[in-house]
């Protein structure tokens, strides 16, 4: 085959990275996944070590390219994506001086607070929330708790921005991720004036600014470690969410993304930035007339997992498919048990890293399968207020199109289409951004072959919202709504509590 035929995208994710060997159809050749942990060291904490990410990077490489039986000379390049709001500062020589914080890392929360008061108006020129996941928010944070790190540290960087300098030897980051950081203004595509002042840094202290098609090259040593091409095409591509878009073909009203997974996002894409609306959704560019608008939340398969390990005790091997079971054998709305799954606080649709989880209306009678049913309406439930959210400001009234691990699920893709009452479509490409950077190199280094479309990927399950389901979710959704309404007040007095164990 041409040489144009292959490329392998990468996706730095929170829990783990992957990379996969695409031709130009979308197909699957050679995948690989190494998993790393999300450190706790204090409350509050979620932290990862930059080089074991740069490890699992150079190592799912290494075996994309060993298990598959193409010639290395007809690799095309790499193209990368990344999970959003990671910070990490470097020193002069691009050493790492602290853990990179997740967007799960919540020890900014009086900072943010702060922020929320002093600068309110920051949301409509940034598209970020000031909440503690936000890498603007984080550095404020760090200056504070750190002061003598705070002045040796030359540059404060994003985990994918660590890796691709340590590749190719350039400081570079893309818009979609620079949006994320809640640095970057929405209207000009530069470095926000107001929020480097917040932050008390320059541009000096940050990576440049490049559009998501930038390619860089990858260095030397790399390329001999690989067995690569000398000066192999690195496409620095852009973050999850735009690239899990991208990969899909979600046109403006076409459709609204759903990534399910430990947490969970709703993404619509429009074709000019739009933060004018006060429900806290973010907005983040692709490229000029490409952006995705959407909300993020922490309460997805977590809760399951949550209820699998520390609750009902399942095997983690058999588990998921025993909760299955229990959850299906509940009739739709639990008989009246309601969860709220914030066990780790909430991005979207609260923005309250305070907030926590609960169940209400638990008698006698309710036994495992009830609970099993009400985790999943209570993640559902709360997902639907933020797609709701993103129809009230795109009106894009179009299907759900469901990505993510937990989507494997055909009760969670049946309860949605319910609980929405809208028609849920599950695409064949499961690979979700590491496709879409791969579909992004397609476009950038061989803008002449033709790349697969949505039309080839949503051939998958189709499920139809049931009349009778439908009218028993309306009722429930409303009493989850209502009882929001009382639990919020609450939330503000609650200490939240670690998101995840210690290493």
């Amino acid at each position: 085959m041409n040489a144009s035929r292959y490329l392998i995208g990468i996706d730095i994710g929170t829990t783990s990275t992957k990379a996969v060997l695409f031709d130009q159809t979308g197909r699957t050749l050679a995948r690989r996944a190494i998993a790393y942990p999300l450190c706790a060291p204090a409350l509050g904490a979620a932290e990862q070590e930059p080089q074991k990410i740069l490890a699992a990077v150079v190592e799912t490489v290494q075996a994309v390219l060993a298990a598959s039986a193409i010639a290395r000379s007809d690799l095309l390049g790499l193209a990368f994506s990344s999970a959003m709001h990671s910070l990490l500062a470097v020193d002069a020589a691009g050493e790492p001086l602290t853990p990179s914080y997740t967007w799960a890392d919540r020890r900014a929360q009086s900072q943010a607070i702060a922020l929320q008061a002093a600068h309110p108006h920051l949301y409509a020129r940034t598209g970020v929330p000031l909440h503690p996941m936000s890498p603007l928010v984080k550095l404020v944070w760090l200056r504070a708790t750190q002061p003598q790190l705070w002045q040796r540290a030359a540059r404060f960087v994003a985990i994918k921005e660590y890796v691709l300098y340590q590749l190719c030897g350039e400081w570079g980051v893309d818009w979609a991720i620079a949006a994320a950081s809640g640095l970057l203004n929405l209207s000009t595509l530069d470095w926000d004036s107001e929020a480097l002042q917040v932050a008390q840094i320059t541009p000096a202290q940050l990576s440049t600014l490049v559009p998501t098609n930038q390619v860089l090259n990858l260095q030397t040593a790399w390329a001999e470690h690989w067995q690569v091409a000398a000066d192999l095409p690195v496409l620095v591509g852009a973050s999850d969410g735009v690239l899990s878009n991208l990969g899909l073909d979600v046109e403006p009203g076409a459709a609204i993304a759903l990534s399910l997974g430990t947490s969970g996002a709703a993404r619509a894409t429009i074709r000019q930035p739009c933060v004018t609306t006060p429900v806290g959704l973010f907005c983040y560019p692709l490229r000029h007339d490409y952006w995705v608008l959407g909300g993020a939340t922490n309460s997805g398969g977590l809760a399951w997992r949550w209820l699998r390990d520390h609750w009902l005790e399942l095997p983690s091997d058999s588990g998921d498919a025993i909760l299955d079971e229990l959850a299906a054998s509940a009739a739709p709305g639990a008989d009246g048990l309601i969860f709220h799954p914030y066990l780790t606080g909430e991005r979207a649709p609260l923005w309250n890293s305070a907030a926590c989880g609960s169940f209400f209306g638990l008698r006698f009678e309710h036994g495992r399968a009830q609970m099993a049913r009400a985790v999943l309406e209570g993640v559902l439930c709360n997902l639907a207020l933020v797609i709701d959210a993103t129809r009230q400001v795109t009106g894009n009234q179009g299907p759900l199109w469901a990505t993510g691990g937990v989507w494997r699920s055909r009760l969670w893709r049946q309860t949605l289409a319910d609980l929405c009452d809208i028609e849920v479509w599950v695409p064949t490409q499961r690979e979700g951004a590491c496709w879409g950077a791969a579909k992004l190199g397609f476009m950038t280094l061989a803008p002449g072959v033709v790349v697969a479309d949505a039309g080839a990927q949503l051939t998958g399950d189709r499920h139809q919202p049931q009349a009778d389901c439908t009218a028993i979710y309306h009722t429930l959704r409303q009493r989850y709504a209502s009882l929001l309404t009382v639990f919020k007040p609450q939330y503000a007095g609650q200490n939240p509590d670690p998101p995840h164990e210690s290493c």
